[in-house]
């Protein structure tokens, strides 16, 4: 191996070990927010617009008041018959929408 490829081997490493470090530091940071933010109730969003839409559901920005974080929320969209292949499969609905923190 030459000493310029055994260079760029290490410069790649480098790199991944500084991308390794920034996605540590913001999951912990993420982490860090969902605890302080806590339990999450549909009254404390705001809707500020609307993010995207599919077969899947609606994405908006929100924001949550109480910690006065934007958010964006994706609200699921489901059928009859996609409830009752649910239940079928033994999964319960909620109602309960996922979260992402932006």
């Amino acid at each position: 191996m030459t000493q310029k490829v055994a260079d760029m081997e290490v410069d790649d490493q480098k790199i991944r070990m500084d991308i390794e470090e920034q996605h540590r530091l913001e999951l912990e940071r993420f982490l860090t927010q969902k605890k302080e933010i806590g339990e999450l109730k549909a009254q404390d969003f705001q809707k500020i617009s609307e993010l995207g839409c599919g077969n899947g559901g609606v994405v908006w920005k929100v924001l949550h008041k109480p910690s006065n974080v934007t958010m964006a929320r994706k609200v699921e969209l489901f059928t009859m018959a996609s409830l009752f292949l649910l239940h079928f499969l033994g999964f319960h609905y909620s109602g309960i929408t996922n979260l992402v923190l932006l």
